[in-house]
């Protein structure tokens, strides 16, 4: 355990029973805001104390975390849930009758239960509730007027003020104890009733609600770093942190990981503290959006190396524009290598989150060299670059440069074929080609070079 915890779980869920939490409503969350910069790091290599299942290390190994299999438990044959099982780590929004039969091929398939993060889904988005049945809890949470957030200032709760977004979730006020309560205990019987082993919390990063709440300038950023009366005087970024730790504390507490999705963090104004909770899902992984260009691509990595050095369990997750898009895919691979740490996971699709790349086999080993501090540690005139035992990974994030790498004698570099959807048999189609190269090989813009210490005749 690297970090220190400013409380200890017994005594933080001891306070947390009085008057709702420690000393009130405002007071608790004025003392949290105020203590360490990160939460409770509970977990040694992978395992959460009480937990029933570890994530698996990816030192030295590729590991996919999916987004989901596949809505709605749609997998339509036992080959199909073989090779789900058998190829990636886990998924999320399951029902138990499939939850069974993956776990009856791995009993360590990991499943995250699912629910907004500091919002609530609107009157007709359904979720799973118990395990069994979709549904929604609107009708009970729509009872309590001041557990929404308003669009004003005054101390009025009016249904007509809430704060929505354009989808129909609403933002709710995470200060409010008797809330959060409501919440913590709705996280725990969803996850025990699902049988699942944590909760991913979708859309609680900071830069998605500035991008959901656009509509209200006295929300959106530069609000979002201002006291709000609403909040108790707290900034919304203050606020939603002291609503993590307490939320991770308590779930961690029952042996449930805490996984958000903390968004692709290229947002420089954004200093939430994303190390609170057990980790999380980077949706977009550095270098997804090129348009924000290769600054943005460091930015963003460095912010993600920070979390992946402290072991958190972080998940990449991109989408492809379409499958063929060998490049891209190839890119983002790279980028997750540099990058890869002792639990960290990819996946990336272009129409069906149960989609495997014959890439994600591939095998290079264990890293030889870290970034410690920054990705420019990888950094080699203008490329970046990572050695393995068994191969090395070079990644060109310029948007606009071509650049030049000088291989090594004895390695192949990697080109794929094919790959995607997982057919009824299950089999997923593709391969994985091993060229040898020598010499200055040249890289396009945004792209990956990936080599492996293996001849095979293409």
């Amino acid at each position: 355990m690297r970090e220190k915890r400013p409380w200890t779980i017994g005594v933080l869920l001891s306070l947390l029973a009085v008057n709702g939490w420690l000393v009130g409503r405002h007071g608790a969350y004025a003392q949290s805001a105020g203590r360490a910069q990160t939460g409770g790091h509970l977990f040694h290599a992978g395992k959460l104390p009480g937990a029933r299942r570890a994530f698996p290390s990816t030192w030295s190994t590729t590991r996919v975390f999916a987004d989901c299999v596949e809505l709605r438990d749609s997998l339509q044959s036992a080959a199909q849930i073989r090779f789900v099982a058998t190829h990636f780590v886990g998924t999320q929004k399951l029902l138990v009758p499939l939850i069974r039969k993956l776990r009856a091929v791995n009993p360590n398939f990991i499943v995250l239960d699912y629910h907004l993060g500091a919002w609530q889904s609107g009157k007709h988005v359904s979720y799973i509730l118990d395990g069994h049945h979709w549904g929604n809890d609107y009708n009970y949470v729509n009872r309590h007027e001041s557990w929404f957030l308003h669009t004003t200032y005054a101390d009025r709760h009016n249904p007509k003020d809430r704060l929505m977004a354009s989808d129909g979730k609403l933002l709710m006020n995470v200060t409010n104890p008797h809330y959060v309560r409501y919440l913590i205990q709705s996280l725990i019987r969803q996850v025990r009733a699902g049988h699942d082993d944590g909760v991913f919390l979708d859309s609680w990063s900071t830069d998605a609600v500035n991008y959901y709440v656009g509509r209200y300038p006295r929300w959106r950023y530069p609000g979002l770093i201002r006291p709000h009366k609403q909040l108790g005087g707290l900034t919304w970024v203050q606020a939603s942190e002291a609503f993590m730790r307490h939320v991770t504390a308590a779930l961690n507490k029952a042996g449930i990981y805490v996984l958000p999705n903390l968004g692709d963090l290229i947002t420089d104004w954004d200093h939430t503290n994303y190390a609170i909770p057990n980790g999380g899902m980077l949706e977009a992984a550095p270098g997804v959006w090129s348009r924000y260009g290769q600054a943005q691509w460091i930015f963003s990595a460095n912010k993600a190396l920070a979390l992946i050095n402290a072991d958190k369990i972080i998940m990449f997750q991109s989408y492809l524009p379409k499958e063929t898009d060998d490049q891209a895919r190839l890119y983002w691979l790279g980028t997750y290598l540099l990058l890869r740490g002792h639990y960290t996971y990819i996946t990336y699709f272009a129409h069906l989150p149960m989609e495997y790349f014959p890439e994600f086999g591939i095998n290079v080993g264990t890293p030889l060299k870290t970034a410690r501090h920054s990705i420019n540690d990888l950094r080699q005139g203008s490329l970046y670059v990572r050695p393995f035992t068994r191969g090395i990974v070079v990644v060109n994030s310029a948007t606009h440069k071509t650049a030049h790498y000088h291989v090594p004698p004895g390695y192949s570099k990697a080109i794929v074929r094919g790959g995607g959807n997982i057919d009824l048999n299950g089999k997923a189609e593709g391969k994985v080609l091993y060229v040898p190269v020598s010499g200055y090989v040249r890289l396009k813009p945004e792209s990956a070079l990936i080599l492996a210490k293996q001849n095979r005749p293409s």
